[in-house]
């Protein structure tokens, strides 16, 4: 039983974390204006959680902004997967 609390307590934290790194990525892209920490703060909210789409479509977003259209592509396509 206390394993099984560990790992949902872990799940838990997960989530949190991945959603404080994507609403940090957000206010770098908009507030800020400073694109490369927005990824890297992206990229961090997909580290904890691969599936978060909003992180995701900002990260696709970014990347065909700066011109890097493969990049947004792999990252598109794994969305529609």
């Amino acid at each position: 039983m206390c394993r099984t609390a560990n790992t949902d307590r872990l799940d838990d934290e997960r989530e949190v974390s991945s959603e404080i790194a994507y609403r940090y990525g957000a206010y770098l892209e908009e507030r800020e204006g400073n694109s490369n920490e927005a990824i890297a703060a992206y990229n961090d909210c997909l580290s904890r959680k691969g599936d978060h789409i909003e992180a995701q479509l900002s990260l696709a977003r970014l990347y065909q902004a700066k011109g890097s259209n493969d990049q947004c592509l792999t990252i598109l396509n794994k969305i529609l997967k």
